[in-house]
């Protein structure tokens, strides 16, 4: 459908995957980037969500780990050799062979690292699942120990590729020494002085030869090779080392035959991966994709929206992927339940009405083509099935319109195919005819599209689109912010409220004179004049809630700082006091030990003498002194209660001396006398639990 197409123009989506498609290696990869488009617009509802919540997330993921791919690089001279394979008997060449062995090998430490991610990598290694990489990792090591064996890096064949190949080069060099050496004997052979040109021995014609004058070419036996492009010299083999010469060229032959074997041998290993090549290249290119869209998302600091199955746009924190150091916007449109879809966006030329309207387009068709948006992850992206718009200047000098004839062309277009999964983006609605014709008939559109439930975001000018809101619920304003001190836009997009366009404001603090803003404002009729002043009335008011908001969330800030200060200090005091207890039992365990040496050397009188009533009382009011003199609190069991009304014979546990006894006399100063086995011993009341 060409209005989809030419809508995505106006939303610079097309400019955004070529940008995004300059970090693709491969000439493949950059096709695939720039064919992406709303996958919405192909697959049914469940798919197509489906699909995009997993593109998300593997270019979330993606983003942690493309500085570690390593895409091989595929180009048309790497092409042309693997289809020469093709052919049965194909050689190919030494440096042809090891730029194949080259392409392999990134590929197989790109699967092999991709192999390795953990499960929590599951979308990226679900790329490789067209490959067994155990079996393509084994043929591979045995095709790498071939070539490395066989070729050097710079395309050479190795000497040693085959134990035949290393004896007939042994050979060859032994007898290649032995002619040079002949031939330089005679050269150094004074009695030869006179005929040579030169003294040095080169080759001519896989021979070895000496240059020779041409008016000597008859006093040397042998035989002539080459002349000189000058005509002075002879290039003459001798005829006294023409046997050994016969011998060398027999090996230069049997060399050739070899080398041409190995390659022939490499060349049919490699046939055993082209059969593979289609999937190895649909792997390499899906790689290749993955590494732009996940760069592109690193860079633009981009995340993973909610997805929601309602058409709705909500984007926090929202920008424009072109833009150096936007601003952000914030803003919603449509609530899943028809009672609002349409947002309107007022305010000053050159304050970010386009921007805005652009980016809320823009990062919902990224959305929906499976990639990651540059605003804040608690973003949402509902269900749109299309994305129009009407932005710019589309005059057609073909069809002879006007520029207000193309916008209502185009209206007209995304009037007849608007739904409600269709999100309508429009720029100064009404623009290019008489003012007052062109916003009624924005008005008309605009209610026209709303009936057919779309969504719909629209910038505007004109007052009777601006009071639209007011009028029909479905819509609601926003305004880009604007410093009237400065003369400058803030690029906040503020929702809620109309904007004014402040034309006549900035005209006169640009120096126009007071007698033409005052026959401005004549002109200006009587109900918008009223209406431009409850717009900057409404704002004035917003800007001193605002203001009050973000004292009080200042002062929310303090009161939370001060919470946890206090916190902190609690907390020290806690532990401070932690560490006195310590210190005074520290203090205290000599005492303890003491004591308890006298109450050991107490239970063994005891147990070992007889003693009297008188001395047991003596006993008695020593265990009291014992404890009183420590002061040791005693650590009383959470479960016990404290008794309340103590009786003669009832037994109870004293927190002071840390044992059961039974109550044999209450004293009327709150006293009682303990009795446990043949102890006795006086406490205070306060002191019994029940046991």
């Amino acid at each position: 459908m060409e209005i989809l197409e030419t809508s995505l123009v106006d939303l610079e989506f097309n400019a955004l995957l070529e940008e995004i498609s300059s970090y693709c290696f491969t000439q493949e990869g950059k096709k695939r980037i720039l064919s992406i488009r709303p996958i919405t617009y192909s697959k049914p509802y469940s798919e197509a969500m489906a699909t995009i919540s997993y593109k998300h997330s593997q270019i979330l993921k993606g983003k942690s780990i493309y500085k570690r791919l390593k895409i091989p690089v595929i180009d048309d001279t790497l092409m042309e050799v693997w289809k020469k394979t093709e052919k049965e008997g194909a050689v190919l060449l030494p440096k042809q062979i090891y730029g194949i062995y080259e392409f392999l090998r990134d590929f197989r430490d790109l699967i092999v690292f991709v192999d390795n991610l953990a499960d929590e990598f599951r979308t990226i290694k679900d790329i490789i699942n067209s490959i067994n990489v155990n079996e393509f990792y084994d043929n591979f090591s045995e095709f790498e120990d071939l070539v490395r064996r066989s070729i050097d890096r710079d395309g050479n064949i190795i000497s040693t590729a085959t134990p035949n190949l290393a004896k007939i080069i042994a050979e060859k060099e032994r007898l290649e020494l032995t002619i040079i050496r002949i031939l330089e004997d005679f050269i150094k052979n004074p009695d030869n002085e006179e005929f040579l040109q030169d003294k040095f021995v080169t080759i001519r014609n896989n021979r070895f030869v000496i240059p020779v004058k041409m008016e000597y070419i008859n006093a040397i036996d042998g035989f002539v090779q080459d002349i000189s492009s000058t005509g002075h010299t002879a290039f003459i083999e001798p005829s006294f080392v023409r046997s050994y010469s016969v011998r060398y060229l027999e090996l230069v032959d049997e060399e050739r035959v070899e080398v041409e074997r190995i390659l022939r041998n490499i060349t049919s290993e490699i046939r055993k991966f082209a059969i593979n090549i289609d999937i190895i290249i649909q792997i390499i290119t899906d790689f290749d994709v993955l590494y732009a869209l996940s760069k592109y998302a690193d860079i633009t600091n981009s995340t993973k929206p909610n997805l929601s199955q309602k058409p709705i746009v909500k984007l926090i924190s929202a920008r424009h992927p072109f833009l150096k150091n936007p601003v952000p916007i914030t803003v919603e449109l449509g609530d899943g339940r028809n009672s609002f879809g349409g947002l309107v966006i007022s305010g000053p030329n050159t304050a970010g009405k386009t921007v805005s309207i652009k980016t809320i387009g823009l990062l919902t068709v990224m959305a929906l083509s499976g990639l990651l948006i540059p605003a804040d992850e608690e973003s949402t992206i509902g269900y749109f099935n299309k994305v129009l718009a009407d932005i710019g200047d589309p005059q057609s000098i073909e069809r002879d319109l006007s520029t207000f004839a193309a916008h209502i062309v185009r209206l007209k277009n995304i009037i007849d195919i608007s739904d409600y999964n269709t999100l309508v983006v429009i720029d100064e609605i009404g623009t290019g005819t008489d003012p007052r014709e062109g916003e009624a008939l924005g008005v008309a559109i605009l209610k026209e599209i709303a009936s057919k439930a779309a969504k719909v975001c629209v910038s505007t000018h004109y007052t009777l689109i601006k009071k639209l809101p007011m009028s029909l619920e479905y819509f609601k304003n926003a305004y880009m912010e604007f410093d009237e001190e400065t003369l400058k836009p803030t690029y906040r997009l503020v929702m809620g409220m109309p904007g004014s366009s402040n034309a006549i404001i900035i005209a006169k603090k640009l120096g126009l004179s007071d007698k033409i803003i005052e026959e401005a404002l004549k002109v200006i009729s009587e109900g918008i004049d009223i209406h431009e002043k409850f717009i900057k009335e409404l704002q004035y008011q917003k800007k001193e809630v605002e203001t009050l908001k973000e004292e009080l969330e200042e002062k929310i800030k303090e009161i939370e700082a001060l919470k946890r200060e206090y916190k902190r200090k609690i907390s020290e005091l806690e532990d401070k006091l932690e560490k006195l207890k310590r210190k005074e039992i520290s203090d205290i365990l000599p005492e303890i030990v003491n004591l308890r040496n006298r109450v050991s050397e107490i239970r063994r009188r005891l147990i070992e003498e007889k003693l009297t009533q008188k001395e047991l009382e003596e006993i008695n009011k020593e265990l009291i002194q014992a404890f009183d003199e420590v002061n040791l609190p005693i650590s009383v069991d959470k479960e016990l209660i404290k008794v309340k009304e103590p009786k003669v014979g009832m037994e109870v546990f004293s927190g002071r001396f840390n044992m059961k006894g039974t109550i044999s006399k209450i004293y009327p100063d709150g006293k009682v006398e303990l009795v446990s086995g043949k102890i006795k011993v006086q406490t205070n009341i306060d002191d019994l639990y029940t046991t």
